[in-house]
């Protein structure tokens, strides 16, 4: 246990990431093209947001956490999924490339990955979810309000 927990860098510590709740910062800045719940395909919806952006671009972590898996998913891309604390993760896909790997940590605003159209699609963006374990949350809620 001792050297596990010495692996935590001391900077992660903060705020339980449940009392962020509308105050973590969006991973990209552009335009929603997908929002949470909106039908996808058939009688597939939305789990999280898609939000355009430039080929290249950073996406940036919204809270503090461990990198859980970076990869090939289908319908995702290349994708980074980060741990955060208290069961929650985030996930970050459509990525042309992820500059994190398993078992890092990351900061919020660290770069994770830059902006792609994998997955299955012929625009570029980010695909964004959050989910506490198994079940995706609508993410609009706990981000700022946009400007």
């Amino acid at each position: 246990l001792r050297k596990t927990l010495d692996d935590i860098p001391g900077k992660i510590a903060g705020k339980p990431f449940r009392s962020q709740r509308g105050q973590l910062p969006w991973p990209l800045k552009g335009k929603l093209l997908a929002q949470y719940g909106q039908p996808k395909s058939g009688r597939l919806k939305w789990g999280g947001l898609w939000i355009a952006g430039a080929e290249g671009a950073p996406v940036r972590a919204v809270a503090s956490g461990r990198v859980a898996y970076t990869g090939w998913m289908h319908r995702y891309g290349l994708i980074a999924v980060i741990e955060h604390e208290g069961g929650y993760y985030s996930l970050y896909g459509h990525n042309q490339s992820v500059a994190v790997g398993a078992g890092d940590w990351v900061q919020a605003g660290e770069i994770v990955a830059n902006v792609g159209n994998t997955g299955g699609h012929d625009k570029n963006g980010l695909y964004f979810e959050l989910r506490r374990g198994t079940e995706s949350l609508n993410p609009s809620p706990w981000l700022r309000a946009r400007k």
